[in-house]
């Protein structure tokens, strides 16, 4: 399912539904040490490159700014800081079932599997 080697995404559609009267949100860049725009500049292209980002030059209500840190081997690790934007979202509703309600589902069953939650795909 996922590789070591490069970075990945889900194919598939996804909604997304915002509450009622988000408020706007837009943060300013934050400063990048001039010795590492090369290195964050050669990261953006790379990830709208292989599909993970893109490249939006459109108004938008709601930007997050970028939060970089330098890994030891001397890469960077790009995040977002999307406090804002998760309190607009409505959170999917996806009710797990008890214990007690997945074992009354085994009633009669004569065969079972153990498998590795990690590799079991």
């Amino acid at each position: 399912m996922f590789t070591r080697t490069k970075q990945g995404r889900l194919e598939g559609e996804y909604n997304i539904y915002l509450k009622d009267g988000p408020i706007p949100t837009v943060y300013l860049a934050r400063r990048i040490p001039k010795a590492l725009k090369d290195k964050l500049q050669d990261e953006l292209d790379r990830m709208e490159r292989d599909g993970i980002i893109e490249n939006v030059t459109k108004p938008t209500e709601l930007l997050n700014s970028i939060v970089m840190n330098e890994k030891k081997n001397g890469t960077i690790r790009l995040c977002i800081d999307p406090v804002d934007l998760n309190r607009c979202i409505k959170p999917p509703y996806h009710p797990i079932p008890t214990l007690e309600d997945a074992t009354a589902k085994l009633h009669g069953a004569k065969v079972f599997n153990k498998m590795d939650a990690r590799s079991g795909y």
